[in-house]
């Protein structure tokens, strides 16, 4: 959601950040970086509703999950939505605003500072002692952990303000980068822990099979 805001709020006034990664006039690159930032918004939003929904039967959990979600949405990239008419852009900057105090001064650090670290935590005791889960793809995880750690590295020198500090440029623009570099840094670390636990299960196991059937 930031990296659809925060992309989106530059596409729209892109004559106000002549520094920008967006150029004046806009260039078919431009709408090709639009373009994907709004398929990574629907897949991951389509991919939470299917996580979301399917069994098992957690009605508490699923409307825990959904208002979060909602909520999250609303201070995210609704207030950018009327932006793309002109007459409202003509009159108000009163959505990128709200979007820009709220995070920069609260959203942004809860969600760096708090959401990765407990995420981790719940992961990791999730699985701990646990059978890993046949539905867990331990290439996924790998595949998740380097695209988003390269979007991180990628968006570092892609979204940038004039001659900030780095609580400006993390405040204003870098945070997604941040985030994604941290959720990438959590994927390998749960990456590295299956893979532990898949070599200590299949040591015992291979032992077995080589044993003989009948004791001496």
């Amino acid at each position: 959601m930031e990296q659809f805001t925060l992309y989106t709020s530059r596409f729209i006034y892109h004559k106000d950040f002549p520094d920008s990664e967006v150029s004046t006039p806009r260039t078919v690159g431009d709408w090709l970086n639009f373009g994907q930032v709004c398929v990574l918004l629907l897949s991951t939003t389509v991919l939470l509703a299917v996580a979301t929904w399917y069994p098992p039967n957690r009605p508490f959990e699923k409307v825990v999950v959904t208002i979060g979600y909602l909520s999250f949405a609303y201070w995210s990239f609704v207030p950018v939505l009327p932006h793309f008419s002109k007459s409202y852009r003509e009159h108000s900057q009163w959505g990128i605003d709200r979007f820009l105090a709220m995070h920069s001064y609260w959203v942004n650090w809860f969600v760096t500072l708090g959401v990765f670290p407990i995420s981790l935590f719940c992961q990791w005791l999730f699985m701990h002692g646990q059978p890993i889960p046949q539905s867990l793809s331990v290439w996924g995880l790998a595949a998740q952990a380097v695209v988003f750690i390269l979007m991180g590295v990628s968006w570092t020198w892609r979204m940038t303000i004039d001659r900030p500090t780095w609580v400006q440029w993390y405040k204003y623009v870098g945070y997604a980068a941040v985030d994604n570099l941290l959720f990438g840094i959590v994927q390998s670390i749960l990456y590295l822990f299956v893979l532990g636990v898949a070599g200590s299960a299949e040591g015992p196991a291979d032992a077995g099979e080589a044993s003989p059937l009948l004791p001496d």
